[in-house]
């Protein structure tokens, strides 16, 4: 699962939105959530999974275990120097997907990285574990699983490759018109 994941974060960024490659059967798929105890997280994911619907023609719905064809686990992975990792499969840059998997980092969520201006420092710019943060994070993985992947720093994307450090400063916790587009261009 790692070699997938480093491979999805290693395709070069483009300022007009990019494609990862593959694509689903229909502009849609369902998840299931494990929130893993970490309760806090499940507004956000429900947010999040909405707001693409709301915002672009994608749907992401939740759904029972048994008939969902994505995972999404919210567990403490650690000091993993990320956030959270979304994947679609079988293979992430070409075919049909069939299935996926979103992990959020729930301990890397923290005071100490999450809109630091300095790794590590003392103090960052907004408090962490917001209900903002936890969505912009969960919206971003599940575009990666719907097909996108990431674009410029500099794009008003929700996609854009530095999209920790832009929740806030550009309200980005749901897809953007920039996003929409980006969706229409696949399906």
């Amino acid at each position: 699962m790692a070699l997938v994941a480093t491979s999805v974060a290693m395709v070069s960024p483009s300022a007009n939105g990019a494609a990862l490659g593959g694509r689903w059967s229909s502009p849609s798929y369902s998840y299931y959530k494990n929130l893993s105890g970490f309760g806090g997280y499940d507004t956000a994911v429900t947010n999040a999974g909405n707001s693409w619907g709301a915002s672009t023609k994608f749907r992401v719905t939740l759904a029972p275990p048994t008939s969902a064809s994505v995972s999404l686990t919210v567990s403490n992975y650690g000091a993993t120097d990320w956030l959270g990792l979304g994947t679609p499969g079988p293979t992430w840059y070409a075919g049909t997907y069939t299935y996926g998997s979103i992990q959020i980092n729930a301990g890397w969520l923290n005071t100490r990285h999450f809109n630091c201006t300095t790794l590590g420092a003392a103090t960052c710019q907004f408090p962490a574990e917001s209900e903002s943060q936890r969505r912009c994070v969960v919206a971003h993985e599940m575009g990666h699983v719907a097909g996108l992947a990431h674009t410029g720093i500099n794009t008003n994307r929700l996609m854009n490759e530095h999209h920790g450090s832009r929740c806030h400063t550009r309200g980005l916790v749901s897809p953007t018109v920039n996003d929409a587009a980006d969706i229409r261009a696949i399906y």
